[in-house]
């Protein structure tokens, strides 16, 4: 059940009708979700969370116009039956031990070729603010979906990312890095392996009651 907004553990939220906690419910979810809109948004992740992608953009240096703009690029989406799917399973808790404790999150990705360090500056605000969706910039996701987009002129193709937080992008990337990228890794690919064992039971499945062709 989701939280009252009227009992928000924080300072009084104040609104031109006045402070949040002194309206009526439904005037109060409104208001809340209005200020929602317009403030930056605060992701909560936490290292070796999972973030799966249902759509990424493709950043580039290039797209900022010298008014300091910053061109739209096309948003490539990933597979909905996958994500469904995985919402499904998750729903039932049967992802719960291949998580161990961390955060599933469907979410949208920044893909692009530069790193970035620098959570206070211009080109990283511009790029977070293509989708108030975006969870995670990465650098790989944009050379898979290429391949994709290749394979899918010679038939159909559900593509899907799978990830997990090994860093915030920020100044302490560095610090114990190898031994944070191999526990998003492990996290990654123990969500991945627990997918994978679902898909081939329901798969078999199919192929005994004869509704998959051999």
């Amino acid at each position: 059940m989701l939280a009252d907004p009227r009992d928000m553990d924080a300072t009084v939220i104040d609104t031109a009708l006045g402070p949040l906690e002194d309206m009526p419910l439904p005037q109060a979810e409104r208001a809340l979700e209005t200020l929602h809109e317009h403030l930056p948004q605060q992701p909560d992740e936490r290292l070796f969370d999972v973030i799966v992608a249902q759509q990424a953009f493709h950043y580039e240096r290039s797209r900022v116009t010298e008014d300091g703009t910053y061109e739209q690029p096309q948003a490539y989406r990933f597979s909905a039956k996958f994500l469904r799917w995985l919402n499904a399973l998750d729903s039932g808790g049967k992802l719960d031990e291949a998580l161990d404790g961390a955060t599933l999150y469907v979410k949208d990705y920044a893909c692009g070729d530069k790193v970035l360090m620098n959570q206070t500056s211009e080109l990283r605000q511009k790029i977070v603010n293509l989708s108030h969706d975006i969870y995670a910039i990465e650098m790989e996701g944009h050379g898979l979906l290429h391949s994709d987009w290749e394979a899918a002129s010679r038939g159909h193709v559900e593509t899907a990312m799978i990830k997990a937080v090994s860093d915030f992008g920020d100044g302490d990337m560095a610090t114990d890095k190898h031994a944070r990228q191999q526990g998003a890794a492990q996290r990654a690919g123990a969500l991945t392996l627990a997918l994978l064992y679902y898909y081939a039971s329901v798969f078999s499945q199919a192929r005994l009651h004869g509704e998959v062709k051999k």
